[in-house]
């Protein structure tokens, strides 16, 4: 029942205040606190309050209109996450995975202090084993960044990169990013490579 209603509330909830609003003017016209008499000496009164009614209907509009329609487009925070891995052979029986994680910010609030974490999932003929990588390399000028915050201002991108071992014997490898910010938000993104090195130069 709650799943239900929260699914449905932009419906729900102007449904209520409107049969609550029924409900009253129900019960005036039951106690005859509401009649045609009542009405005609009272016209000054009922045009003031007809006119606050209107103000507070189009106020309650407006924010329903808001949590229907732009909340979560306007003053939010999002992130698109992309993973990009590289398999290269360094030695026998090894492969070395240059992993890429691009954070680009597609809300319009600044993501603060993005901490990405990345969860590696290796297939092989003895299951599947799981490690976590969280030190990551940024891509920064080689005349330095002394005095910058580390922010992702809205439109902008910010690349990570590391790199990890794997055994040849390996099949695929799933790839789980996560990116933290200091606001609380939480991003993701899932690829999976096969572990075989690519020969760009065949055709």
């Amino acid at each position: 029942m709650r799943k239900w209603l929260t699914e449905h509330r932009e419906t729900v909830v102007p449904g209520l205040v409107v049969l609550v609003a029924i409900l009253v003017l129900a019960d005036l016209m039951k106690y005859r606190l509401l009649t045609a008499s009542v009405l005609q000496s009272n016209k000054e009164a009922l045009s003031a309050l007809s006119s606050a009614v209107s103000i507070i209907a189009i106020s309650v509009g407006a924010v329903f209109s808001y949590y229907r329609f732009f909340r979560g487009r306007t003053f939010y925070s999002r992130a698109e996450l992309r993973i990009d891995v590289t398999v290269i052979a360094t030695r026998v029986g090894i492969n070395m995975h240059a992993v890429i994680l691009e954070v680009k910010n597609i809300g319009t609030l600044s993501i603060w202090n993005p901490v990405p974490v990345i969860r590696v999932d290796e297939y092989g003929p003895n299951g599947v084993s799981q490690r976590f990588i969280e030190s990551w390399s940024e891509a920064q000028s080689p005349k330095g960044e002394a005095g910058t915050l580390p922010v992702i201002d809205s439109g902008e991108t910010a690349p990570f990169w590391t790199d990890i071992e794997v055994p040849d014997s390996v099949w695929a490898v799933f790839y789980t990013a996560f990116v933290h910010s200091e606001q609380g938000d939480i991003w993701k993104q899932v690829t999976c490579v096969q572990n075989t090195v690519t020969d760009k130069g065949d055709n």
